[in-house]
């Protein structure tokens, strides 16, 4: 695509983008008119649905009705309706009047995989908070008018799934994910398209290649910073082989420096997670990128969007605020977990807060594992940074793996292969690539690398662990051998200040470097 068609594109999707930062803008002093809308919306779309009807959609007359109707939910919840869905026509009304156009699978807490379904309104909805980003991207960075962008949103290293309804599981290109005029944007602008990866066993270091190759862009969009300080190492290995296409070597040669900016010298942004885990590998693209603006993403799960980078031009450092024209949102708070959820116009600055959303996807009162802080309102539309996840959860690259996961995991290896063992620990080498470890007591000693192997692979039947496993963000699981490691444990924690009698074994922690405290 030539320079001209390409800010043709920008401009149109500028425009399209413009309608949703505005309403957003203009809605954040009115939250509670905006999401009791929204609230009504979605009962009245669904009160015919079987889910509607057993709850009693019709019958709600308030935010405080709807929360004494129907209940709080959970995937286990939601999972025989999801079976349903799967198993029937897909016309059938079931979580939602609407038909599920689609599912997108992720891990759940169990290990599990969950399917998520997307339907029509629920695109809609995140497409409000993608739009409303978008155009704020645009009016800070002008001149990213004409560049191309790279996006990872969900790299395709999977077969094409359908359930036995004939639903599509999994996305088969990101521009799915959006509207059509920022679809068709989507596929013009991108520096790396589906069509560019040859091989799917490669995929990481073909992708380095052709974002080497484009001079001109302008973003770059990620989820996990883990993500691209795997893709960099693919770009510093380009540089390292001698293998490069004799322009672009021409190009680095001819602009020493900074490699970042002779690669990219008109680089606007870069957006990543960058609260919580992901803060220290934020702060690496920091290291990176010193020309370019580095912006910390929202809250996005695949069950809905929490919040989203909202920039205003008065502003140097975007909003990370609630996405309140996309779903019905309300938090338990962190500090009186058995008390009812608040609604999002009764939060205060300093909570600490487990978001729970009700979307057009059929998920009602759905409950996210996230703790957010609220650091502050726009308007009375509060703000938030990720803190951490409200279980026993390592999710360093996006691997999502638990406690409850591990020790189940853990319990089937070693019955597999009978070894008896009196501790074991699951933690985390936090370098890069990042790596789990198992630290072991046994006197199957001899079984020790089966286990390893046999783990692993247990462990990659989770799509987000072993996604990050493709992706090179995660490094295979090793197995040590300790002795005394219950003592050990135990000794560690009591050095920290936790009194022998509260502590409480555990088999996954990752407070603390385990392999210098095991040697």
């Amino acid at each position: 695509m030539n320079r001209r068609l390409l800010c043709l594109a920008h401009k149109i999707h500028a425009l399209s983008c413009k309608k949703e930062h505005r309403a957003f803008v203009e809605g954040l002093g009115s939250l509670e008119n905006v999401q009791q809308s929204l609230l009504r919306q979605h009962l009245e779309a669904n009160e015919s649905c079987a889910y509607g009807q057993k709850f009693r959609f019709s019958e709600v007359r308030s935010p405080t009705d709807f929360q004494r109707k129907v209940p709080l939910s959970t995937y286990e919840e939601m999972e025989p309706w999801i079976e349903q869905i799967c198993e029937k026509d897909r016309g059938q009304k079931i979580l939602t009047e609407e038909p599920v156009l689609m599912f997108e699978r992720t891990s759940g807490s169990s290990g599990k995989n969950k399917l998520i379904p997307y339907t029509r309104t629920f695109k809609s909805s995140v497409q409000r908070a993608f739009g409303a980003w978008m155009s704020g991207y645009y009016q800070k960075f002008p001149n990213g008018l004409g560049k191309k962008s790279y996006w990872s949103l969900s790299p395709l290293l999977t077969g094409k799934e359908k359930t036995p309804s004939g639903i599509q599981i999994g996305l088969e290109s990101d521009s799915e994910y959006l509207d059509p005029i920022s679809a068709f944007f989507h596929r013009q602008t991108s520096a790396v398209s589906d069509a560019d990866i040859q091989s799917r066993s490669d995929w990481m270091s073909q992708t380095a290649l052709k974002l080497m190759e484009c001079e001109d862009l302008g973003l770059i969009s990620v989820w996990s910073p883990t993500f691209f300080l795997s893709l960099w190492e693919e770009v510093k290995k380009w540089m390292e082989s001698g293998r490069l296409p004799s322009e672009l070597q021409r190009r680095i040669v001819d602009n020493p420096g900074v490699m970042s900016q002779a690669l990219w010298p008109g680089l606007q942004m870069v957006s990543s997670w960058g609260c919580g885990p992901s803060e220290r590998y934020f702060q690496q693209l920091r290291t990176i990128f010193p020309h370019a603006f580095l912006e910390k993403k929202g809250l996005m799960a695949t069950e809905g969007v929490v919040t989203f980078p909202l920039h205003l031009l008065d502003r140097e450092q975007p909003l990370l605020v609630l996405a309140s024209r996309s779903h019905f949102y309300e938090f338990v708070d962190a500090g009186s977990p058995g008390s009812r959820p608040l609604f999002s116009w009764q939060l205060k600055k300093g909570g600490v807060y487990k978001p729970i959303l009700t979307a057009a996807n059929g998920f009602t009162r759905y409950q996210l594992m996230d703790l957010i802080e609220c650091t502050g309102f726009e308007g009375n539309t509060p703000c938030f940074v990720f803190r951490d996840k409200a279980e026993n959860i390592a999710d360093f690259t996006g691997e999502k793996l638990t406690a409850a996961q591990l020790s189940h995991d853990l319990n089937e290896a070693v019955r597999n292969l009978e070894i008896a063992m009196s501790f074991a620990l699951f933690s985390v080498v936090q370098e890069h690539p990042h790596h789990y470890v198992l630290f072991i007591e046994t006197t199957d000693s001899g079984k020790l690398r089966a286990l390893e192997t046999d783990l692993e692979l247990i462990l990659c039947q989770g799509h987000h662990y072993n996604l990050s496993r493709q992706t090179g963000q995660l490094g295979p699981l090793k197995v040590v051998k300790v002795s005394h490691g219950a003592q050990t444990y135990s000794q560690h924690l009591n050095k920290r200040g936790i009194k022998m009698g509260d502590i409480k074994p555990s088999i996954l922690d990752i407070r603390s470097n385990w392999m210098e405290v095991f040697q």
